[in-house]
């Protein structure tokens, strides 16, 4: 009974928030990973490496759906499923041994994406040598004309607005880290200052990391507006951080969907049914549609925070 009690608690610690957290993961991943965490713990194992081992079961799996045979493709769906519970683990390793930082967060990120690029690959390969649907014409190389956008800009697009409102939405619940929200000119100016001490990777990481966000930024210009406007004024009020709380989590679980969940296991269905074609459809018109909702929803979100911020600033000035 107390190892199930110490269990819940370092569940509920491992956890960013319960807001971000979907239900699936609550209540699937989060227990399972659990499992693995506590032995990584036990062995001493850095979140990077789990994050790196959660890329090497990720990318093979990824690879077996080149074959078409469902029991290939059935073992490559178990081992994206592992690397998703591993990619749960590192997160908890973070959180649990205090071991967090700026580069475990965009490696956790690329890792991902690099799991999917082996799906994508995988699936162009395979695709090659299948017939359009409808015709006896098979794809040939035409089919890289849907894979690569695919993965490079409706995916990529997707799993990289889905994290930012993500991160906003935490940084809200502790109103002090709003403040200090990272701007991709602050990360330009960390990689453009000299410091001997820096090894060369972290400064490609750094100039990387800046494009990323600079890509974020450009796409939500009622959000920055926001947050200029908190580090303008030094300070979160409590009330301005519950006004757009209030609203996120109204729409907030849609970051899950658009970056794991419903796209991996909506994926795998397909795959194993032989209906792998019907993916891309779904990725490029229905995962896109409800990334453009959520940035329309939340660009009206942080447009009505704005105006109530600067009321209220009107309201004191009037005061004094």
């Amino acid at each position: 009974m107390a190892k199930l009690s110490e269990m819940k608690r370092q569940l509920r610690a491992s956890r960013k928030s319960n807001d971000t957290e979907s239900p699936f993961d609550r209540f699937v991943h989060d227990p399972v990973a659990l499992v693995f965490s506590r032995l990584f713990i036990r062995w001493g194992l850095h979140p990077n490496a789990v994050t790196l081992l959660s890329m090497a079961f990720g990318v093979t799996g990824g690879i077996l759906f080149a074959w078409r045979d469902w029991r290939v493709n059935l073992a490559g769906v178990l081992l994206q499923i592992f690397a998703a519970i591993l990619d749960c683990c590192d997160g908890q390793v973070a959180r649990l041994t205090g071991k967090t930082s700026r580069l475990g967060r965009v490696l956790d990120g690329l890792v991902d994406g690099v799991n999917f690029a082996a799906v994508y690959v995988a699936l162009g390969v395979r695709m090659m040598g299948e017939n359009i649907p409808f015709t006896d014409r098979p794809w040939g190389l035409w089919i890289w004309l849907i894979v690569l956008p695919a993965a490079l800009w409706f995916h990529a697009g997707q799993c990289r607005m889905a994290d930012y409102y993500r991160i906003v939405h935490l940084q809200f619940l502790d109103p002090a880290t709003a403040v200090a929200f990272t701007t991709s000119a602050d990360l330009r100016a960390e990689a453009g200052a000299p410091d001997p001490s820096r090894p060369g990777y972290e400064t490609l990481f750094l100039r990387f990391y800046a494009s990323y966000t600079a890509a974020q930024e450009r796409a939500t210009p009622h959000l920055q507006r926001l947050l200029n406007a908190i580090r303008a004024k030094g300070s979160l009020p409590v009330e301005i951080a519950d006004a757009y709380l209030i609203e996120s989590r109204k729409i907030v679980q849609i970051t899950n969907l658009l970056t794991f969940n419903l796209r991996a296991y909506t994926l795998y269905v397909l795959v194993l049914l032989g209906w792998h074609v019907w993916f891309f459809p779904f990725l490029i018109l229905g995962l896109e549609g409800l990334k453009w909702f959520m940035i329309r929803r939340y660009e009206q979100i942080a447009a009505r925070v704005w105006q109530g911020m600067m009321a209220s600033a009107r309201h004191e000035g009037e005061l004094e």
